[in-house]
């Protein structure tokens, strides 16, 4: 997979690649806690770039090992995507490939998903469908989450490989439906 030159994520997507809380990162914002990493995208949206949410990640994974965030950041923020050791200070390295592991894999995943999975009003009525098929992302999330073996949907649709799979499902994850969720006919029981 291709890296895009300057990755940014909302914060939402941001909290499901690194798997913290959104809390986390809203506060994380609202506190400058990095300095002005954060911008301002189209219609005001805030944007994250790609070494605070591998920062994110690394203080989850670090645990009560605490290292500076801002010192976490910067060094991540020299070296890009990491794919080996990280030196944070003199005395502080880390071997990034194994504390962001997952982290950098869903980063890879949502970033192929971002091409995959397209909108077009033309199709199934706009909603995010993986990209030259009629297939719904959700449908491929739902029967994921329901705890349907991927190979078992790949038997289904042959004309899919794993990683729209894993695309559709991250994707899903990182740009949850806008609104209130449908209400439920509540039942008495009597």
């Amino acid at each position: 997979m291709t890296r895009p030159s300057t990755p940014s994520y909302t914060p939402q997507e941001a909290a499901i690649l690194a798997g913290v809380r959104l809390q986390r990162v809203q506060n994380a914002i609202t506190n400058r806690q990095f300095g002005r990493t954060f911008v301002l995208a189209g219609k005001g949206q805030r944007r994250i770039d790609l070494s605070a949410v591998l920062t994110f990640a690394a203080q989850k994974q670090l645990g009560k090992v605490r290292i500076e965030p801002k010192l976490l950041y910067e060094a991540l923020r020299k070296v890009g995507f990491p794919r080996g050791l990280v030196a944070i200070t003199d005395a502080v390295t880390i071997d990034a490939p194994v504390l962001l592991g997952p982290t950098l894999r869903n980063i890879e995943i949502y970033d192929a998903a971002r091409k995959r999975i397209v909108s077009d009003p033309a199709v199934m009525g706009g909603l995010p469908v993986v990209k030259g098929t009629r297939i719904p992302a959700h449908t491929l999330h739902a029967r994921v989450m329901a705890g349907e073996n991927i190979k078992a949907i790949l038997k289904e649709y042959p004309y899919l490989d794993q990683e729209a799979i894993e695309s559709a499902v991250l994707f899903i994850e990182a740009n949850p439906p806008r609104g209130r969720p449908h209400r439920r006919n509540a039942s008495v029981n009597g």
